[in-house]
């Protein structure tokens, strides 16, 4: 089964996400002292939030289709089995719908009812 994206809090109490809190108080302080630029930190920090809403939006759609193919496997397991049971695709079994031979009509038999339907019959 897979793993659920994690939260913004578990990424960033691992080492990856230590490295990354480091690199911005960095790039705001640089924003601050060296370029004169207050409102560029903010801009990175969207970006950066932005995509890693895009990355758990993406995980979130693979999530979804992977569960869709299982059920699509379930699903076909499970109608395999009911043809098993039914004993469709047996190699005895014949066609579907097809009665078995000890049973089966040929349309042209004389024995076939048409005399009893004035419709039906020679004329």
């Amino acid at each position: 089964m897979s793993q659920s994206p994690s939260s913004l809090r578990e990424t960033l109490s691992g080492p990856t996400g230590v490295g990354v809190v480091v690199l911005f108080v960095l790039l705001v302080a640089y924003s601050f002292f060296v370029a004169g630029s207050v409102l560029f930190p903010v801009w990175v920090g969207f970006v950066a939030f932005s995509l890693w809403l895009f990355y758990r939006f993406v995980v979130a759609h693979e999530r979804i289709a992977a569960a869709n193919e299982r059920r699509a496997t379930a699903g076909e397991r499970r109608a395999r089995a009911a043809e098993s049971r039914a004993g469709v695709g047996h190699p005895d079994a014949g066609e579907p719908g097809e009665r078995p031979d000890d049973t089966a009509a040929d349309p042209g038999d004389a024995d076939d009812d048409s005399a009893d339907d004035p419709g039906r019959g020679a004329r």
